[in-house]
């Protein structure tokens, strides 16, 4: 997930010089600009998705390595993206959804609360991917 920030705030940081430089430069042949797209942007795709398989796999490690929860996980991801971009926050959401499942399912002590848990299984990270996706298509 940090890589995927990272990459994003480049193109956020570089995109009117890539305007400019790429797209509406008169002296840069169109194969130059299709391998520069491919290679900008075919590797963005592959590092957010690579994201979200990393995402998954933490959430299959939560749930004991369940073969159900392996086929829900794929079967949800792979719906999300079928749909439409735009729909992959309803695969966030859901992913917070198994997460809180997980925590509440988990036997637990009187001192240990269900926030602390939340916490530490990543409820704040893909809150936050949640958001940001929710934010950024709005």
């Amino acid at each position: 997930a940090t890589a995927a920030s990272v990459l994003v705030w480049d193109h956020i940081l570089t995109i009117e010089r890539e305007v400019r430089y790429i797209w509406f430069n008169k002296g840069i042949r169109l194969r130059s600009q299709l391998l520069f797209a491919m290679n900008r942007y075919a590797t963005t795709v592959m590092i957010l998705y690579m994201a979200y398989v990393i995402i998954i796999l933490r959430i299959y490690t939560l749930w004991d390595k369940r073969r159900k929860v392996a086929y829900i996980l794929v079967g949800a991801f792979f719906t999300a993206i079928s749909i439409t971009t735009a729909f992959t926050s309803l695969f966030d959401l859901f992913i917070v959804v198994m997460v809180t499942f997980n925590v509440l399912d988990r036997p637990r002590t009187f001192q240990v609360k269900v926030l602390h848990e939340l916490q530490r299984d990543g409820f704040r990270m893909f809150l936050g991917l949640f958001c940001r996706q929710h934010i950024s298509q709005g």
